[in-house]
Parts: structure tokens; sequence; C-alpha cells
């Protein structure tokens, strides 16, 4: 673990107040060269996974030390990228099969009680972040054909998300289960960042960005994300955050690339960036 304290979170892009300092702390895992956080609890445990081995090793972080996460599952592809309050978890396992076929299915994981997630007529399904509630947020299709839709269920009650691009991707959902972000994909290949607030959709787009992800949002309605600069043939990543019509960029000093993604009640996001050494894990506290 190292920290280093930053002198200003980044920029506004549209000013109303001086910013305030920042604190970052990076983290590696023993035995990765490339990993990255994809949620964070209120407590500061970030939920996260490596980058470039397979089978993806997932861990939790917290206070300086790593604990391996393993799903029971015999193979495939598996990603914990979910966690809440009470240090319940959600990912997803895909397994490639013959003639390109691929079964996608999440899963909520606490202790070592381990329960599929099910919508009904899915046939592809993703779970993607839990709230402190225990809504848990996703996307699924019912055709491998066919549209990706988005959802939120809450115990037995289910919320389908359609923005109409037929690639809808939710990735973080708030306290109150009333508030999601993520981001789609239309069939033109652009990416769409977006708030979803009582049935309607809000573009979320960091201006002078070729592509905006939106991946969290806390109880304050604070969403963090990344967005890219230059062309998504070549791309730079750099961390935001977006509330009430302004947008703070943030950058690791010295880094090649920044990537935020889940936040917490505190306003503590967790990420990864990427400099000469490799990919690593950060917290940043603004």
């Amino acid at each position: 673990m190292f920290r280093i304290a930053t002198a200003a979170c980044g920029a506004w892009l549209i000013l109303a107040h001086p910013v305030t300092a920042g604190t970052l702390v990076g983290f590696d895992m023993p035995g990765q060269t490339a990993i990255c956080g994809a949620a964070i609890a209120d407590d500061g445990t970030v939920v996260g996974n490596s980058l470039n081995t397979n089978p993806v090793a997932n861990f939790l972080y917290q206070n300086g030390s790593f604990t391996t996460v393993s799903p029971n599952f015999a193979r495939g592809f598996t990603a914990v990228t979910g966690i809440n309050r009470s240090h319940a978890l959600v990912g997803t396992n895909e397994i490639f099969g013959r003639n390109f076929t691929v079964t996608i299915s999440g899963f909520t994981l606490r202790d070592e009680d381990q329960h599929s997630v099910h919508v009904p007529g899915a046939v592809t399904l993703s779970a993607v972040n839990i709230n402190n509630d225990g809504a848990i947020v996703g996307a699924y299709q019912t055709d491998v054909n066919g549209p990706t839709l988005g959802y939120i269920k809450h115990g037995a009650s289910i919320t389908i998300l359609n923005d109409g691009s037929g690639n809808v991707g939710p990735a973080g959902i708030d306290p109150t289960g009333t508030r999601v972000v993520g981001t789609s994909i239309a069939q033109s290949g652009a990416f769409s960042a977006w708030l979803w607030e009582a049935g309607h959709f809000m573009p979320i787009s960091v201006p002078g960005a070729v592509a905006t992800f939106a991946s969290g949002i806390n109880r304050a309605g604070t969403i963090s994300g990344t967005y890219l600069t230059g062309s998504l043939a070549a791309p730079v990543s750099h961390g935001y955050f977006y509330k009430g019509g302004r947008y703070v960029t943030y950058d690791v000093p010295g880094a090649a690339g920044t990537q935020l993604s889940g936040i917490n009640a505190h306003g503590a996001v967790t990420g990864c960036y990427t400099d000469n050494a490799g990919t690593h894990g950060l917290i940043y506290t603004p």
C-alpha cells in the first residue's frame, strides 16, 4: 500500500467552488501486475479483480490486507463486482462452450452462502452491483440474439430498464434503489452513460470526451465514472465525478490512465490507474 496526498482532486468543468485536497491510496495485490477496484463498501472495503489472469483473481481489500474471494463455479470466467455495507457480494460467471456458445449467470455471495440471481425468462444474466438494502442491478437477455436490458431486483420485485439502445448496462445503484447509473452501447458502437431515475434516463457526458461511462452513485447523488479522450482507437482514460450538472475530473498524478468505478456513502471511490509499473488499485477520497 502507498499513500499520495494530492493537492487537488481535479478541475471543475463548470467551476462553482474551490476544489479541496484529497487523498489517494494505491494498492497492489501480490502476484498480480494489473488489478482494479470495482466497488467500495461504506467501511472502505474494496471488491476488485485482476485484469490479466485467467482465471480472474477476485479479492477484498481492507486496511492494507487482501482476502481472496472464490465463488463456487467449476469452470468459466468469474468476476465479483459489487459489495454492500453488510459485505454481501454480487458477480457474474461466464462459461464459453462449443460452437461459440456462452452461458452467463449472476450470483450473490456472503461468507460461503452463494445463490443464483434470477429474472423470469432470462437466458443470460449478469449481476453487477448491490446496494445496502439488497437491491441488485445487472443486465439480461431473453434471447441470445435479442436485446440486452437492465434490471433492478429487490426480493420478488423486478424493474426493467430499457432505453431503446438494445444494449443496456447498469453498473451502480444508490441506497434508496430509486437511482441507477450505467452505460449503453448503440448499434453504431457509440457509448452513452446515463442516470435512471423515476423511469427516465438522463444522459451523462463529460464535455470533450469521446466516450463516458457511469459506474457508481451514492445517497448524496454523486456519480463516479470514467471518460475517454483522444479516440476510441487510441483512448486515454480519466476519472470524473458528477452531481447537480457539474463535472469534476480526476487523474492520478503521473499516471498514463485513470479509471473510477464505485463510490460509497462517504464519497470515497475505487478504481485503478496505470503507469510504467502496471495497473494498480486505488481508493481516492476527495
